[in-house]
């Protein structure tokens, strides 16, 4: 019974929103190199094409991931998830 009830105090948490990041890379860059961009230009960042890319929830990194088409539209595919203590080794 204490399951059951432990599980009905939780339904509460489906309708919490949380922030979902996925972060490709990341570049420094002097600030006049960035008012020369334009439409079309191309920012070269230091993950290779098809390197794993880390997924952050509420600014925490939770995992890796890759990029897929579904339906014309780009998404994250999971490919691996933080371990509990490779969280909390993040964490300090």
């Amino acid at each position: 019974m204490a399951h059951q009830d432990e599980q009905a105090n939780l339904t509460y948490l489906s309708d919490i929103n949380v922030e979902v990041v996925t972060e490709m890379g990341r570049l420094k860059m002097p600030l006049s190199d960035t008012k020369k961009m334009q439409v079309g230009s191309v920012i070269k960042l230091e993950k290779l094409a098809g390197e794993a890319f880390d997924i952050h929830i509420n600014k925490a990194p939770f995992g890796e991931g890759e990029i897929v088409v579904v339906s014309n539209t780009m998404a994250c595919r999971i490919t691996r998830l933080k371990t509990p203590i490779e969280y909390q080794e993040d964490q300090q």
